[in-house]
């Protein structure tokens, strides 16, 4: 039998940043929290603590979501009029948590109010319009959903031809038409870096509650629900950036403090040590046993459950959860073992992008759960079908960064008989006769999406330093980077030249291994590698990546190592950052509140080069790119879309010094981007020019050429232009084509993740240690 194969990673390592004598006196803290706080773009004590203290953070007022006060007044006057609120939420850990925070806040006011969560074999997700109506009929005056919703045109339609207002409260994409409801909130309706754009479903339905309950003079009850909010956006993976980390924050501290009856029952079922809790035990302990409710049963009676005090409610619950767990955990380690064994016997399955799998006997409530775990292993899309004969095949699949999985589906759409989700994940269904060339298709559609958008597996290491050299003291203050997650990862570290000593399967299905290593000095240290036991083990010497924290195993402190990923000693695949540049004097600017008057006076004062890209309400003498030419002094006017262009621009000047304004250009914003990249087209165009250049069109947009690629694909994919390569960087372009809705889509997702990254860049430069900012000048 043979083997399942190792999957290599590429490792790098950033240098680790300079830390400035003002940031280190301010926060006291150990040089490794200090420097991932500058590499995660804070780098000055304010920020950093506004990031590690949540008293610190200034929550965002709810009002700054669109629609939301329209949406607060319409549901004030109902509540005031005594109409009947229902709520229509959803059946994971999300869902159950934004349905509970709504109805806990309308019956703190005194509302009338009923819900209705999806039940999963019956209904699915979503908005079933036959379900509404039963539910329309119950009496309810005003609709609101959480978590669902955004796209639910006809369900809304429906209930507005009713005449029920309907308010959605969601989280999830945007569809290009929005559906008729009276008010949409959704934090996708914000720029990308708004620190409310990360909110989950149950955050979007806490600041609804938050302003809610103010019109009603009731606000200081909104904290009591920080833990739900806590709960759910952590089992929803979302970005911890923002007022979602300091809502989980302020949650996590809840239930550690004062654990509402529920939770705590909960806690004591899973022996978990309320002072201790973390959000991984949200992750592998509370959103598990959550889920298992909503993917096995029906996740309705949930509500009450959370909400409750009464032990007579609670108590019962928890048994049937417990109960509910045990079977989901049984059910996930019979399908996990069953794929593995698949993989054992047939390894060219991991020679596709994508891994696609069946069986007739795997339970479709847990398939999803599985395939997340596979993604995690293997890195790559995973689909898990269920295969039962004479029955259409229905699977889940999950999706790594870069790859949108619902826009591959929606290239093989004539293969299946539905399919829906988002970029991470998604359902489906098919006839078995489609199944093969799905799979084709599929393979190609991800390859393709891997390829355009340049998807790599890499793994970014913090610091190489032995096992041994961490003490329990060094290791808890890492806890003050938590919670971790999307957006905030934990701290990965490495050591070489490691020999493994002895190993142990471990856990009630020997799925874990316990593993004893030893370096070169001789010291040994035991780790844990999850769903390691089936895994390849490295021979002779390797490197070895690994996570660390504090544990309380039976009330006894100590430190726990976690295996993440190895290499064998003898591979070259690991990049390090050097700088090479000469000595630069660096002259900060960036927060300079009167920029253009400093820019003014060191025009007057000194002989400058004023590098200066994209569009400024101001026009400024300046070159670009192209025009670049050596200087003493160079000013750096607008924001450079990358590091590569930062290190372009300064080794084609050779300045000695630099002084950094870091503007911000209108193309920076993907509305106005798609808007001038037209404008530029349509001009080009009416002046008889019908090749562009991607190189050019950076350069006059401050970004690079991928993604103006990108744009002019989406502008093609609209059916507003035509495009055709006549080489890597230039284009033909003719006025009008076929409107491509799929391809759309993918192009429209591929460039939220390039402005995502480019406002992650964007962040960083702006906040960095200009003096530790390390450039390869070579």
């Amino acid at each position: 039998m043979n083997k399942i194969p190792h999957i290599d990673l590429n490792w790098v390592t950033p240098d680790s940043p300079s830390i400035p004598d003002n940031f280190r006196q301010h926060l006291n803290l150990p040089d490794i929290v200090l420097q991932t706080l500058m590499r995660r773009g804070f780098n000055n004590a304010s920020a950093a603590l506004s990031f590690i203290d949540p008293s610190k953070y200034y929550p965002t007022p709810s009002t700054e979501l669109p629609d939301l006060a329209k949406g607060i007044e319409r549901v004030a006057d109902a509540i005031r009029a005594g109409k009947t609120i229902g709520i229509w939420g959803d059946f994971d850990v999300d869902g159950q948590t934004a349905t509970s925070v709504l109805v806990s806040t309308l019956r703190h006011i005194g509302a009338k109010v009923v819900f209705h969560i999806p039940v999963r074999d019956v209904e699915s997700h979503g908005i079933k319009i036959d379900r509404l109506q039963s539910f329309l009929d119950s009496g309810v005056n005003i609709l609101i959903t959480c978590d669902t919703g955004i796209t639910a045109h006809e369900p809304i339609s429906y209930a507005q031809s009713r005449g029920i207002d309907v308010i959605v409260t969601d989280h999830h994409l945007l569809p290009d038409v929005l559906p008729p409801a009276y008010a949409l909130i959704n934090p996708r309706r914000l720029p990308f870096d708004h620190p409310l754009s990360s909110l989950p479903g149950v955050g979007v339905a806490y600041k609804f509650s938050e302003s809610l309950l103010e019109q009603f003079n009731a606000g200081a009850f909104a904290s009591s629900m920080h833990d739900l909010v806590a709960l759910g956006a952590i089992a929803d993976l979302a970005d911890l950036y923002g007022d979602t980390r300091y809502l989980v924050q302020m949650g996590l501290n809840h239930i550690r403090s004062t654990p509402r009856p529920s939770i705590a029952a909960i806690l004591r079922a899973a022996e978990i040590e309320q002072t201790r809790f973390s959000e991984e035990h949200v992750s592998f302990a509370l959103a598990p046993r959550l889920n298992a409710v909503g993917r096995l049963a029906d996740a309705n009676p949930m509500v009450d459950f959370l909400l409750s005090e009464n032990q007579d409610v609670i108590l019962p619950t928890v048994n049937q959860v417990e109960e509910l767990n045990a079977r989901r955990k049984i059910l996930c380690d019979q399908v996990f073992n069953g794929a593995l064994a698949c993989l054992q016997r047939d390894r060219s399955l991991l020679d596709q992008p994508i891994l696609i799998m069946d069986h007739p006997d795997w339970p479709a409530g847990v398939v999803g759960i599985v395939a997340s775990r596979l993604v995690e292993m293997f890195h790559r899309p995973v689909i898990l079908l269920v295969s039962s004969p004479g029955q259409p095949m229905r699977g889940s699949a999950r999706s790594v960064t870069g790859i949108d999985i619902t826009a591959a589906l929606g290239q093989n759409q004539k293969l299946l008989l539905s399919f829906g989700g988002h970029p991470m994940a998604a359902g489906m269904s098919l006839l078995p006769d489609n199944y093969a060339a799905f799979k084709r298709g599929m393979s190609r559609s991800v390859a393709q999406q891997a390829s355009l958008y340049q998807v790599s597996n890499d793994l970014v290491i913090d610091s190489w330093v032995s096992p041994a050299s961490f003490s329990l003291e060094l290791v808890k203050s890492f806890d003050l980077l938590a919670p971790f997650g999307p957006g905030n990862p934990p701290l990965l570290f490495a050591d070489h030249s490691l020999s493994i000593v002895d190993t142990t399967p471990v856990g009630k299905m020997k799925e874990h291994l316990q593993v004893f290593v030893e370096d070169l000095a001789g010291n040994q240290t035991k780790l844990i590698w999850w769903n390691g036991s089936r895994l390849p083990l490295p021979e002779g010497k390797f490197d070895l990546a690994y996570t660390v924290h504090a544990s309380n195993y039976r009330g006894q402190e100590g430190v726990q190592f976690e295996w993440v990923d190895f290499r064998q000693t003898n591979e070259s695949t690991f990049t390090e950052v050097q700088s090479k540049h000469k000595k630069i004097t660096n002259h900060d600017y960036r927060g300079s509140e009167r920029s253009l008057v400093d820019l003014n006076r060191l025009l007057t004062e000194e002989d400058c080069l004023v590098w200066s890209e994209g569009t400024f309400d101001s026009i400024i003498n300046s070159v670009k790119r192209s025009e670049l030419h050596p200087s003493q002094k160079l000013i750096l006017w607008s924001t450079p879309p990358s590091l590569e262009l930062v290190e372009i621009i300064i080794h084609k000047v050779k300045p000695s010094n630099i002084y950094w304004f870091l503007q911000t250009p209108l193309e920076h914003n993907l509305t106005n981007f798609t808007r001038i990249l037209a404008r530029i087209i349509k001009s080009g165009i009416n002046q008889q020019q019908h090749e562009f250049d991607l190189e050019n069109i950076a350069a006059q947009t401050a970004l690079y050429s991928s993604i103006i690629e990108l744009g002019l694909k989406w502008l093609a994919s609209e059916g507003h232009i035509t495009v055709t390569p006549i080489s890597s960087m230039v284009f033909e372009v003719k006025m009008g084509g076929m409107k491509d809705n799929q391809t759309c889509q993918i192009h429209k997702q591929a460039l939220l993740r390039s402005f995502d990254e480019l406002r992650a860049f964007s962040t960083f430069l702006k906040r960095v240690d200009l003096d530790s900012l390390n450039l390869n000048l070579g």
